[in-house]
């Protein structure tokens, strides 16, 4: 009997995202909004990360550059005064320049990257 594969459909995935955004005295507060991933093969990742590291000038950052290509939208990022954050690249430069979003994004991304129903399931 012929082995029978089930690949990953082209396109994107939606996923929740956590953020603890440092306060005073060791305090966070909990930021959580869903982003949407463009969904890539193993050739697309490789392409990319290659392209995203040889077109990378010796000032530029590698981790904006392999974000800003891969994250395609989100829902439910709001600003301070409570009112949603448009999806834009201008928005997406923004949040990647945070350091505690720009960790939970990239972490999120490669999870979903390495473990597919682990992400499913938390979700």
């Amino acid at each position: 009997m012929a082995l029978k594969l089930k690949f990953a459909p082209k396109g994107s995935y939606r996923t929740r995202v956590t953020v603890l955004v440092p306060q005073d005295l060791g305090k966070s507060e909990r930021c959580e909004f869903t982003v949407e991933f463009k969904r890539l093969t193993v050739s697309e990742y490789r392409a990319l990360v290659a392209d995203t590291v040889t077109g990378a000038a010796a000032d530029e950052d590698i981790d904006q550059r392999l974000l800003s290509a891969v994250i395609i939208g989100w829902d439910g990022l709001l600003d301070d005064a409570g009112q949603p954050v448009p999806f834009s690249a201008e928005n997406l430069a923004a949040v990647l320049d945070v350091l505690c979003y720009r960790h939970a994004l990239r972490e999120k991304f490669y999870e979903g990257m390495r473990n597919p129903a682990e992400l499913m399931r938390k979700n």
